[in-house]
């Protein structure tokens, strides 16, 4: 009598491993389809748009992935400082550090 309750509760115990164990697989999927996008974007095109220069210090990258307010400043900051250099390595700069960041961050950091 002792044997079918250790024997039902071993089985339920093993069903709740198992799901358990499916719950981590789907997470694991989850996240590799999140670290390929941003907001259902793609970080390939976010990257592009950061490396080159017309685009990323323009701000079209921010726009692109929804910071409009990074955006408008990079794009603000472009146009009135588009005399001197100084500030345009600086602009373009950032936009080669992002550029790395979109590619080797993961999503809550888009969030």
């Amino acid at each position: 009598m002792d044997a079918e309750p250790e024997s039902r509760f071993v089985s339920e115990l093993e069903l709740a491993i198992a799901a358990d164990r499916e719950q981590k697989l789907n997470a694991v999927k989850q996240q590799k389809i999140a670290a390929t996008t941003i907001r259902g974007r793609s970080r390939v095109a976010a990257f592009l748009f950061a490396w080159f220069l017309p685009f990323g210090m323009l701000g079209v990258h921010q726009f692109y992935i929804g910071n409009s307010g990074w955006g408008w400043a990079f794009l603000v900051t472009t146009l009135l400082f588009c005399w001197c250099p100084p500030v345009l390595c600086v602009i373009a700069f950032l936009c080669f550090v992002e550029g790395i960041a979109f590619l080797c961050s993961t999503d809550p950091i888009f969030d």
